[in-house]
This record gives structure tokens, C-alpha cells and sequence, in this order.
């Protein structure tokens, strides 16, 4: 135990490590690297020096470079008068595999339903999408993420929303009003790929990499937007740091949060051209003086214009807006008269609902 050299392994040692038995002959446990950090071994033998054993979780390099997690258990043994460490090592890498894959899992999970959560929330949209890249850049701990849009004409395009990490310098500002040509690399690789992918942006075209060289990118994803079936822009992940190899998993997920943040725009524009609509309509019927009233028979709730209430000699909102206040309102002698014809409606005998009454 003092020497710190071999004494001897079994086969399965061998067949694990791919060391021979000539490589670990009358060396320390130093010399042949086994450990990838040193220190852990010295933490177990000074636990071995006081209890006379220990165990512990530690990573073992094999010969061809291989990082295993392994759980060791030492043992101080005597024999003959002399003391040796027997060591039993299990190999657990498959298993910490596993299990880094559902705290991983978990974790993507995690993000999707708080992304999905904020997307749904009614707060200031511009806001929302900030705190979704946010949750993104600090998930995947990439060095930029960031969302281009498209102008309503399609002959530009601005960075709009940006997050970098930390030592990361924005690079939004430059990327306002950028002239879109139908035929940039950018344009058909989104279109023709669904994706603009690299390990190593050097094996994109010329024209990409130009751009991209000067900010430092090393490693790019980025997944188109499409808007009513039209390309609205894309969202883009860098990684100026090291050469990033993107993984199935952790590509899929960003595919996703793309299609979510997608999702979430083509409400948004709906529910403008809705509001546009509505608006249209109420200034058309404001300046005709007309009045338009919507029962929702489900939950028994009405909706009247104000013009409703002023062409009849009320002030707005003077009565709770009730289907019985309206029914109030009309004449005993046409009410059977206006509840037939209603009816008929109702029961799909007529195709629409039209009365005259007093």
C-alpha cells in the first residue's frame, strides 16, 4: 500500500481498461493516469487511513482515452505482515448515463412548460418573448439567442429580440433593416433545409461565413418561423465559445421551443387582425348609429353596443347588460310573437334569426 504499484488485476480489470498486464507491471497507480482526477483517490485513502476502508463514485481513464464513472470500494488488507489496498471497481457509466438523461429529460420538460406557461400569459408579448430566451440561453447555456423578423414587405429583416450569456456582447443593433435577397444562403438553407445547422460555420457558404466570423461564431442552429404558411423570420442559437457538437435531444428541444414561440405569434396577429375587425366594425355601426347585440345561449350572457342603449333613451350601461332586461324592453303583445320566431330559429327550421317588434 505504501508503494502504490500493482500487485496484480483480474481479466475483467483488463478487458474494462484495455491495459495488459505488461502495461500495469511495477507501475503506480500515477504513472499509468488511470485516474482522471488524482484527487479523488487521495480523498478515499484518507478515509481508508482512519475507518480501514472506503467507497466512493470516481471517473477511471482506460488506455484508448475513455471516461468511466466507476463505484470503487478500498479495502486495507494484511497478508504475510505486509499491507496491500484491494480495490473492487464497478463500472456505472451506463447507469449515470441513464440517470443524466432523466434529470436531463426532466429539465427540458421543466423549460417546455414554463415556456408554454409565459406564451400563454396576457402580459406585454415583446416582455414574454425576452423572458422565454432568457429561460433558453440559460437551459442550453449557449452564447446568443435571438429571433429575426421579417418586414410586412418582406424586403427586410431585423433582429428583434436578443439574450447573450455572460461575456457575450449583443450584437442587435447591427442587425436592423438588413436588405432580404431571395437567393441568400441564409434564405435557402431555412427554406430548402428547415434549418441552418453547423458544428463549424467554416463548412457553410462564404457569404455566412463572413457574417459570422467577425462576432466570434463558432457553432450555429437556427429553425425558420412561419406565419400563416409564409416565412416570418427565424430563431437562432450561436455559440461563440468552443465548437459546439448540437445533439439529437438538445436540437429537438429548441426545435420545439421554436414551434411554441411560432405558436404563440400566429395567436398574437390573429388576435390583432381579430381586434382590427372588431374595431372596423364598431366605428362602421358607431357612424350609422346602428346597434349589434350577441347572446351567448351557452352561459346565458348578452353584449349590447352602447348604441343599443342611447337609441332608446338610455344612458351606456344604465341597465346590467341581461338577456331579461332586454326581453323587458319589449312589447307585451309582439313578446310570444318575437320567443316563436326565435324559436324556430333555434330549432334550425329557419336559417337565420330576423324580427321586427315593438
Amino acid at each position: 500500500i505504501d508503494s502504490n504499484v500493482f500487485f496484480n488485476v483480474n481479466k475483467s480489470f483488463i478487458d474494462t481498461t484495455g491495459y495488459t498486464l505488461e502495461d500495469i507491471s511495477g507501475t503506480t497507480i500515477q504513472e499509468l493516469g488511470i485516474y482522471n482526477d488524482y484527487s479523488q483517490r487521495e480523498i478515499l485513502l484518507k478515509k481508508v487511513a482512519i475507518n480501514g476502508r472506503a467507497e466512493g463514485e470516481v471517473k477511471i481513464m482506460t488506455k484508448h482515452g475513455d471516461l468511466l464513472t466507476c463505484l470503487i470500494s478500498l479495502e486495507r488488507v494484511k497478508i504475510k505482515k505486509q499491507y496491500y489496498l484491494f480495490a473492487a471497481v464497478t463500472n456505472i457509466s451506463q447507469r449515470k448515463q441513464m440517470e443524466d438523461k432523466l434529470v436531463n429529460l426532466n429539465r427540458q420538460q421543466k423549460l417546455l412548460t414554463d415556456v408554454v406557461q409565459l406564451l400563454n400569459k396576457p402580459d406585454n408579448f415583446d416582455e414574454i418573448i425576452d423572458n422565454v430566451l432568457d429561460l433558453i440561453g440559460i437551459h442550453t447555456n449557449v452564447s446568443r439567442v435571438y429571433l429575426f423578423e421579417n418586414s410586412e414587405d418582406n424586403k427586410f429583416i431585423s433582429n428583434t429580440h436578443e439574450w447573450c450569456n455572460e461575456g457575450i456582447t449583443s450584437k442587435k443593433s447591427s442587425f436592423q433593416n438588413i436588405t432580404l435577397v431571395d437567393d441568400s444562403p441564409w434564405r435557402k438553407l431555412l427554406l430548402e433545409d428547415g434549418r441552418i445547422f453547423s458544428d463549424n460555420i467554416q463548412d457553410l457558404p462564404e457569404d455566412m461565413v463572413r457574417v459570422l466570423e467577425p462576432m466570434n461564431v463558432k457553432s450555429i442552429l437556427a429553425y425558420p418561423i412561419y406565419i400563416h404558411s409564409s416565412l416570418w423570420g427565424f430563431m437562432g442559437f450561436d455559440e461563440c465559445v468552443r465548437q459546439k457538437s448540437w445533439v439529437e435531444d438538445e436540437m429537438n428541444l429548441l426545435l420545439t421551443v421554436t414551434n411554441n414561440i411560432a405558436n404563440a405569434l400566429e395567436r398574437k396577429y390573429y388576435l390583432m387582425q381579430f381586434q382590427n375587425s372588431e374595431m372596423r366594425l364598431r366605428l362602421a355601426l358607431d357612424g350609422a348609429r346602428e346597434g349589434m347585440w350577441d347572446w351567448n345561449i351557452q352561459n346565458d350572457e348578452m353584449y349590447f353596443t352602447d348604441t343599443c342603449y342611447t337609441m332608446l333613451g338610455y344612458a351606456p350601461d344604465e341597465y346590467h347588460r341581461s338577456r331579461k332586461w332586454w326581453e323587458s324592453l319589449i312589447h307585451p303583445d309582439d313578446f310570444p310573437m318575437v320567443q316563436r320566431v326565435f324559436a324556430n330559429h333555434a330549432d334550425n327550421k329557419t336559417d337565420f334569426y330576423e324580427c321586427v317588434f315593438r
